[in-house]
């Protein structure tokens, strides 16, 4: 398995890693992230560690994996590195085990960078009937000629040709826009949770944009009804992530003025108590 080990991931991969044990699949992890301390004490509690080893973050993946490996269980980029070394491929994200990637099933997630968004979560079942097929046909699951004829240097040629033929503005808004992502000075913030990221991509490429909920994205906030919200609403993390903090200070603040209604009610009480012994102590001594 090839993945960040960061917090949006944890959930997909407890899932797959709790399936694998049932299948008795030994898997290595490599990466990296925020998570790592809490993947190690969920393999133990859950008596992983004869399945499952963290190997860190590797920069030569394909030395480390060519040929060591009976398939590969990620998204993206790794599962193009995985199909051109002809390893079968699980789809593995958005929460979901897409399953083994057959040639229906590549065409199907080729145009959506190779995620599992349109398919469905499969559970124990599915995957061991897949794991099944696979073991009685193996070419149907190593798809690396197709990923020549759809990635290789023939397609890359053709779309050199049409970045060519771009209206030059177009070719330095994208240009403008690397660069300025470069250049953000927040660069501990979440990609995904970056305002600046946000501003900088609705300003270069917001117009020019054939994705659909970029759009959508842009046209919500663009809208007058909306323009006093504040745009981390576009990143619901971010914005519970906020609320939590401001419900905290609310809490902590509540906390003291408990503490200083007490202390002002214990001097009230001894005050009045200390008044009227002084009242009696008067009325006393005037008798």
């Amino acid at each position: 398995m090839i993945s960040r080990l960061d917090d949006d991931k944890y959930p997909e991969i407890k899932k797959i890693l709790l399936i694998i044990k049932k299948l008795n699949i030994k898997v290595d992890i490599y990466g990296d992230g925020n998570i790592k301390k809490d993947l190690e004490l969920f393999i133990m509690e859950n008596n992983l560690m004869d399945f499952v080893k963290l190997k860190g973050y590797v920069n030569d993946r394909y030395n480390k994996m060519d040929g060591k490996y009976n398939g590969i269980i990620g998204q993206g980029l790794v599962a193009l590195e995985a199909l051109t070394m002809n390893y079968p491929l699980m789809l593995l994200g958005y929460n979901k085990i897409g399953g083994l990637i057959n040639k229906n099933i590549f065409n199907r997630v080729k145009n959506i960078n190779f995620v599992p968004a349109d398919l469905e979560d499969i559970d124990l079942d599915k995957l061991q009937k897949d794991l099944k097929k696979l073991n009685d046909k193996l070419d149907n699951y190593q798809l690396r000629k197709e990923i020549i004829n759809d990635y290789g240097i023939k397609k890359i040629d053709k779309y050199i040709e049409i970045i060519n033929k771009l209206n030059s503005r177009k070719i330095n808004c994208l240009d403008n826009c690397y660069n300025q992502i470069l250049n953000i000075k927040n660069k501990e913030q979440l990609f995904y949770n970056s305002l600046e990221v946000y501003n900088i991509l609705k300003f270069n490429i917001g117009q020019y944009t054939y994705n659909p909920e970029l759009k959508t994205i842009i046209n919500l906030f663009d809208k007058k009804e909306y323009l006093n919200l504040d745009k981390n609403l576009y990143d619901i993390n971010v914005f519970v992530n906020n609320i939590n903090i401001k419900v905290e200070k609310i809490e902590k603040d509540i906390e003291l003025y408990k503490k200083e209604i007490a202390e002002i009610s214990i001097k009230n009480v001894f005050k009045k108590s200390l008044n009227e012994w002084i009242l009696k102590i008067k009325t006393k001594w005037r008798k």
